[in-house]
């Protein structure tokens, strides 16, 4: 038990040292802090209130429909940690096996100490803490459903947690060739992004409603008869996730208040099963992991010429956007996210059903995420950016061939994009559509323009960790809340120095502007902060070159 709790408080010990590490840090922690102190609370304010008369669309029992929420909502919400916990955090290097490998740990202390240091987490506390909560919307339903609630909410966690792990472990000790990193981390990210967008796309017709006078959603009834009849076609589908490892704790509350002993002990027996599988999986990966140390795929390509260093300019600026090119090339991590704006653009034409203006905001989406990569750009260089130091690059031609390539790439991604949209929808024999669409596509192409002038910035100011190109499932203990805050920054300010030309829509007197001049506006307000953010960013990169240099380093050795 020495090390097991040894091992919890290093965890805890790794994560204050972090938040202290530096300002953007200790920003993030508390933001986080403030995001999870807001849910447990949202989460408290709206179980105390839908407790006592909780009123479900259709002639379903309160109980049934409940019952049939939680399965459903507890098995998305266990895929989905899964998976990204898999894609964006994986295992924690700095809590990893190699990291313990000198101490002389049992394999199976060992693998309670880290499925213990994950249950201790700030992730896991919150969300035990916020299934606790939600017991009090059983409390009308009985004082045995109210405390099987309660012994639950942990267990949830518990199997969250183990599931998370066993995966991560799985794909690090499995999957060791660059070729299968990338081909696995592009799969996950799709069925990643399928299980978020689900609900969407199966029930984009089901949801409406009208607003009353004090403020509260009624639905109608159309709409209600509309949810009873998805609710009833899927109760068999949830009958059988109930008795799942994804929603079997979810769905024990329920068994005690109908009284199914039986079902519950089922389920137990299935939460147990998972529990050792997960834990001999782990010993397994822990053994391999030893055994295969070393043994990575090791064998060189072989590359004709210079690649793109024979066809980008001959100047140091050409030389950043060759470099820059050819690790876009080859690295899984960047190419997962400039896969989203056509995923975006798929998925809008599918909920869309053939209605352009429905389809047609796919290209602001897109165009606010297509640079999402590059605001933290120096990190995933690593230390290939001390090159740049020692030959005395200045930072305003670093920033200018960055520039050239994402702004080259994002344009043409953006046209291919409205084309795709205009074909499909067929908006493109409509001049209304046309009209329409210059509004939207100008707004995407700002987007797109000011999202890359703010990377230039953000990107030598505030940089996060990121997972080793060599081991994408994997990230510093303790870096996660950067890694999840610092994008929705970035996001933000892109949004806000966007707000002007939106504003613009909303001015009276814009009805008698021709339609496609407020793209035009969006496209001009896109120049202005890309080359404002350009110029910003050579500055402070020769300003902070050494300093971005020693965090770069220091995230190398974190990655080890």
């Amino acid at each position: 038990m020495g090390e097991i709790a040894t091992m919890v408080r290093l965890k805890w010990a790794l994560t204050w040292a972090t938040m202290r590490k530096s300002a953007w840090q200790t920003i993030s922690f508390v933001l986080t802090a403030l995001i999870a102190l807001a849910l447990v609370v949202g989460v408290g304010i709206f179980a105390w209130r839908f407790g006592p008369d909780p009123h479900v669309p259709g002639d379903m029992a309160p109980v049934d429909a409940m019952r049939f929420a939680m399965v459903l909502l507890g098995t998305l919400l266990t895929l989905m940690v899964v998976m990204l916990q898999a894609m964006m955090i994986g295992g924690g290097t700095a809590m990893g096996v190699r990291r313990f490998a000198l101490f002389g740990i049992e394999d199976k202390t060992l693998q309670t100490g880290l499925i213990a240091s994950s249950m201790a987490g700030i992730p896991a506390i919150v969300g035990m803490v916020a299934l606790a909560e939600w017991a009090m919307a059983y409390r009308r339903l009985g004082a045995g459903m109210v405390v099987a609630a309660l012994v639950s909410a942990p267990l949830a966690i518990l199997t969250i947690c183990m599931l998370g792990r066993m995966v991560t472990s799985l794909l690090d000790a499995l999957v060791r060739t660059k070729h299968g990193q990338t081909v696995l981390y592009i799969v996950m990210f799709l069925i990643f992004l399928a299980i978020v967008e689900i609900p969407a796309m199966l029930g984009g017709g089901a949801a409406g409603g009208s607003l009353s006078e004090n403020g509260s959603v009624e639905i109608t009834a159309g709409t209600e008869a509309q949810i009873s009849e998805a609710m009833r076609s899927l109760s068999d589908v949830t009958a059988v996730l109930s008795f799942t490892p994804l929603a079997a704790a979810f769905a024990l509350p329920f068994d005690v208040a109908s009284g199914a002993w039986g079902a519950l002990l089922c389920r137990l027996v299935v939460l147990a099963a998972t529990w050792v599988l997960c834990f001999a999986v782990g010993l397994w990966c822990l053994k391999h992991e030893r055994l295969m140390s070393g043994s990575e795929d090791s064998h060189s390509a072989t590359i004709k010429g210079i690649g793109a260093f024979g066809w980008m300019p001959d100047s140091p600026s050409g030389a950043v956007s060759a470099r820059l090119v050819t690790y876009l090339r080859h690295d899984p991590r960047q190419f997962m996210f400039l896969l989203m704006p056509l995923l975006f653009a798929v998925i809008m034409l599918v909920t869309a059903h053939g209605h352009a203006l429905a389809a047609f905001p796919a290209l602001i989406l897109a165009g606010l995420f297509m640079n999402f990569v590059e605001s933290n750009g120096l990190a995933y260089d690593g230390q290939g950016f001390a090159m740049q130091v020692l030959a005395g690059l200045k930072g305003c031609d670093d920033r200018r061939g960055r520039v050239r390539v994402y702004a080259v790439f994002s344009l043409v991604y953006l046209a291919l994009i409205a084309l795709v949209l205009m074909v499909f929808t067929g908006s493109w024999a409509n001049a209304g559509d046309w009209r329409q669409m210059s509004v939207f596509f100008g707004f995407g192409v700002a987007f797109d323009l000011v999202g890359l002038g703010v990377a230039e910035v953000m990107s030598c100011m505030a940089i996060y960790p990121v997972p080793s190109i060599d081991k994408p499932f994997a990230t510093p203990q303790g870096r996660a809340l950067a890694q999840l805050v610092m994008p929705l920054l970035y996001m933000l300010l892109v949004v806000v120095l966007v707000l002007p030309s939106g504003l613009m829509m909303l001015v009276p007197f814009s009805r008698f502007w021709p339609f496609w001049a407020l793209g035009v506006c969006a496209v001009i307000d896109g120049v202005v902060v890309l080359a404002v953010g350009t110029w910003l960013g050579g500055k402070l990169l020769d300003r902070r070159q050494l300093k971005v240099l020693a965090t770069l380093d220091s995230m190398a050795t974190l990655q080890q």
